[in-house]
């Protein structure tokens, strides 16, 4: 006799090994938990089993899992930056190709390129129908290939947002009229500080064509100014250098 954990593996090697399109609840699930038999060991089928179908939450009415819970702003924020994540990280970039390759959708890919971080995937089906709207608006672009230089300063801008944080720090807007992806540090100055100041720098974030995101100085900082720009894409870096809000 063969047990349900034996099973579950069974069928998560048949599921790989075929194109997937849009996987029913049952084979999600039977997916899921197979993965974290193999990742935690037979003793924990049942468990695996519980989590799995807790997770999927199935939506009977097209049989595919959607997630537990609302997905709030908040949340939709969380997703958008593992999304963009998928895109940005080469690795990451090509196991989401080779998953749609083999006929997975859009959001399939994604979350299997996260197959390295289950909460993660967790919170992408938590959020299953933002992130489908958000990939079929073009969100998620991936990473140029060309060489980035002096011209892509100039598509690349960073403006008041006429927000400001808790403290009363203004928020800035990076936007992007780039024809691709680039991952894109600010860096800040406090010009109320004397000269030979080191910069702060910001954590890249990806920013694709026609979109943007917002950054902040250090709270620290009595007088904020940008001193440049990190741009990295696929082909390589190029840091820009600021001055009277033009970058080159």
């Amino acid at each position: 006799m063969v047990s349900g954990a034996r099973v579950g593996i069974f069928l998560l090697v048949s599921l790989m090994s075929e194109p997937l399109l849009a996987l029913s609840c049952n084979e999600e699930i039977t997916l899921h938990a197979g993965t974290c038999v193999q990742q935690t060991g037979l003793q924990n089928a049942a468990s695996c089993r519980r989590n799995a179908v807790q997770a999927c939450n199935c939506d009977q009415s097209i049989d595919q899992c959607r997630g537990s819970g609302p997905c709030d702003p908040a949340l939709q924020a969380k997703a958008k930056i593992n999304v963009d994540w998928v895109f940005a990280d080469r690795g990451a970039t090509n196991t989401y190709n080779l998953h749609r390759q083999m006929g997975e959708s859009a959001f399939e890919a994604v979350v299997s390129a996260q197959a390295h971080n289950p909460p993660v995937q967790n919170l992408l089906r938590q959020c299953r129908p933002w992130v489908e709207a958000y990939l079929k608006t073009g969100g998620g672009c991936t990473l140029g290939n060309r060489a980035p230089g002096p011209n892509d300063c100039g598509c690349i801008s960073v403006t008041p947002s006429g927000e400001y944080d808790p403290t009363g720090m203004p928020i800035y807007q990076v936007s992007s009229s780039c024809p691709d992806g680039f991952n894109v540090s600010v860096g800040f100055v406090d010009a109320a500080v004397s000269t030979g100041s080191s910069a702060s720098w910001g954590q890249p974030r990806l920013v694709c064509p026609s979109q943007s995101y917002h950054t902040r100085p250090p709270q620290t900082f009595q007088i904020p100014s940008i001193t440049g720009m990190s741009l990295q894409n696929a082909a390589g870096n190029y840091s820009c250098i600021c001055r009277a809000g033009i970058c080159n």
